[in-house]
């Protein structure tokens, strides 16, 4: 069999390629292991695509996944490409015990990447996973680990992870982060100045899904103690941070006496 393009991966990049393929009126073969489409990113997502573990961004797969379905073309699901010749366009491929041949055009590749673990003590014992295989079995059959979980590790799909792991009921005991402090992500770009670990998000749009506790204001807890005053001058009031004091008697406070409130105190006056 001969095709124009053939796509070896169906995640979000093979179906997305493959349908755009077929609209311009190309035969298109996709090959991918998985029995389903969507790749680890909507691993599972015709099943699951709904569930609110998984946040609004794997649900945004769907449409994908139904639109790549309804395409005119040859889906050849838990198939291995095991040979590749580019200059003949040879495709040697492996499915249920046998083997065939698919000629093509142009091949293109849409596989993706995979985890690099960092092999250390004991990460061969019962019990011990990568992130991606906890991912996996949360996705296809809502297992979670029993007992204490601990994270480790670094990057985007970790904190995934905790995010689903907490939305499913088992929240991670602790999150290692082996990220050198100086190399952390800049909460507000650069010039941001304050290094913070990064937090859990929703998806792969790096949305948090944990909110920022609040921050003291004039005359919430957490207040500064008060300055020492020089020589002759009264004491200055405590405050709870940098632009934040008390209102001197007779003026009135922001938001009363016809003056709107405003959303940032205004900075301490010498008086």
């Amino acid at each position: 069999m001969s095709v124009d393009l053939a796509i070896i991966g169906a995640g979000p990049a093979g179906m997305a390629a493959a349908v755009e393929a077929v609209d311009l009126g190309l035969s298109v073969a996709v090959v991918d292991e998985n029995p389903a489409p969507g790749g680890q990113v909507f691993r599972a997502v015709e099943r699951a695509g709904h569930d609110p573990v998984f946040g609004t961004d794997y649900a945004a797969g769907l449409p994908l996944a139904r639109a790549f379905r309804a395409a005119r073309l040859d889906w050849r699901p838990a198939t291995t490409l095991w040979h590749l010749d580019p200059e003949e366009g040879a495709l040697s491929l492996a499915a249920g015990g046998r083997t065939a041949e698919l000629r093509a055009q142009r091949v293109l590749l849409a596989t993706g990447a995979q985890e690099r673990p960092v092999p250390i003590p004991g990460w061969t014992l019962p019990g011990v996973m990568t992130a991606g295989a906890a991912q996996i079995l949360l996705k296809t059959a809502d297992a979670v680990p029993r007992g204490r979980v601990v994270l480790a590790g670094q990057g985007p799909l970790l904190w995934l992870l905790a995010a689903q792991l907490r939305r499913a009921g088992a929240p991670p005991a602790l999150i290692l982060e082996t990220t050198p402090r100086g190399r952390r992500p800049i909460r507000g770009g650069p010039g941001a100045g304050r290094m913070r670990p990064p937090r859990p998000v929703d998806g792969h749009a790096g949305r948090a899904t944990r909110s920022r506790p609040p921050r003291p204001g004039c005359g919430a807890p957490g207040r500064r103690p008060a300055r020492p005053a020089p020589p002759g001058r009264p004491a200055r009031p405590a405050s709870a941070r940098r632009g934040c004091a008390a209102t001197p008697p007779g003026r009135p406070a922001p938001g009363r006496g016809g003056r709107p409130p405003s959303r940032r105190a205004p900075p301490p006056r010498p008086w």
